[in-house]
């Protein structure tokens, strides 16, 4: 398990803020799109249960919202759209007459 460390700033009125961490590392955000797919595509976790999965076993704050993106916008291989299945040669071709 992988440790990942939280990096704050102060903000204009001396609270501290959590720097976008995801932004500065496109590996670790790619990392998170496929186990957000994993848990979601293969295991078939509703988004608030991978939500849940990646805060208690990883470590990972993601808002509903971003997951429901990065599953619409991403796709994973389990997930992608497959090809139509060739027309069977033994069906003909009918034609229908209009009237």
């Amino acid at each position: 398990m992988s440790v990942i460390v939280v990096t704050v700033r102060p903000g204009r009125d001396g609270k501290l803020y959590q720097t976008p961490w995801l932004r500065a590392v496109p590996a670790e955000l790619n990392r998170v799109r496929w186990l957000t797919h994993r848990l979601h595509c293969q295991q078939g976790l509703s988004h608030r249960a991978v939500q849940r999965t990646l805060l208690d076993q990883h470590g990972i704050r993601r808002s509903t919202g971003v997951i429901a993106r990065d599953l619409a916008l991403f796709e994973c291989p389990s997930c992608a759209p497959q090809p139509p299945a060739p027309p069977d040669p033994a069906r003909k071709a009918r034609a229908y007459a209009w009237r």
